[in-house]
């Protein structure tokens, strides 16, 4: 894993600003429920057996926790940049939230092990986890067959990025404030649930 690709994705949109802004406890909290949704969504659809709604949802989650904590640090710019705005980029929220810091707690290291985990971040860097996002919730056509969302993801993919994008919401959001911290114990008793299952 190059520890470089997500601090540097995260540090381009902090030099290039963005339309998202947060400055204040309240709205961190409501983006903070808003994303803690989103995986209690993803972990439904699990448990219902949507394995590719499921991983759609953990993706978006990443992605969110991302857009959440950048929010806080970007320089506030023009409405007009809206198209090109860095935080409607979905490659680039997923690399800047995929931090090393995610595997350093033993949790995640217990459910996946260090392969895999290695894997996930691999996946994120080298833009699969962005493909993947489109294929967990568009058919497609492949070698002239129709290829459904069910057929390119599997329960063990939709737990492990479950697991993975619960941790990284934890690592990225958790502990900016007090109902942040609180609130968490919702997504550490989730993510033992998905982990024993």
């Amino acid at each position: 894993m190059d520890k470089e690709i997500a601090l540097s994705s995260a540090m381009s949109v902090l030099e290039r600003g963005s339309n998202f802004s947060i400055d204040n406890s309240e709205d961190f909290n409501r983006c903070f429920d808003h994303v803690m949704g989103l995986l209690k969504d993803a972990a439904l659809l699990f448990k219902s057996g949507s394995y590719a709604t499921s991983t759609f949802m953990s993706i978006a989650a990443i992605e969110e926790s991302s857009k959440s904590e950048l929010s806080l640090y970007t320089r506030r710019e023009s409405e007009n940049k809206h198209r090109n705005d860095p935080l409607r980029d979905h490659k680039k929220k997923e690399t800047a939230a995929v931090m090393h810091t995610v595997a350093m707690g033993g949790r995640l290291v217990d459910a996946l092990g260090d392969e895999r985990i290695e894997e996930l971040y691999e996946l994120t860097y080298s833009g699969g986890l962005k493909r993947l996002r489109e294929d967990a919730l568009y058919w497609d056509i492949k070698n002239e067959r129709i290829e459904l969302p069910r057929d390119v993801v599997d329960r063990a993919l939709a737990r492990d990025l479950l697991l993975f994008s619960i941790e990284v919401f934890d690592d990225r959001l958790v502990g900016y404030t007090h109902y942040s911290i609180e609130a968490s114990r919702t997504t550490d008793e989730l993510f033992q649930e998905i982990a024993d299952l």
